[in-house]
């Protein structure tokens, strides 16, 4: 059996990650026809709160 060749460059191209994939099927669930006129900062910063709920709490919000 032969071994694949590979270009150099296929080392340079990082896996995906876990992490990422969550994060754009929580923006599919989040970004609805309902939610379709919501601003992008407003939606930008709603998925960098959740991307980072484990950093902070409903008290340092207020």
């Amino acid at each position: 059996m032969e071994r694949a060749v590979y270009s150099p460059l296929a080392a340079l191209v990082p896996p995906t990650l876990n992490t990422c994939e969550r994060l754009f099927s929580e923006c599919k669930m989040i970004l609805t026809l309902q939610r379709s006129c919501m601003l992008p900062a407003h939606f930008e910063m709603l998925m960098f709160l959740r991307a980072n709920k484990d950093m902070w709490d409903v008290t340092s919000l207020a």
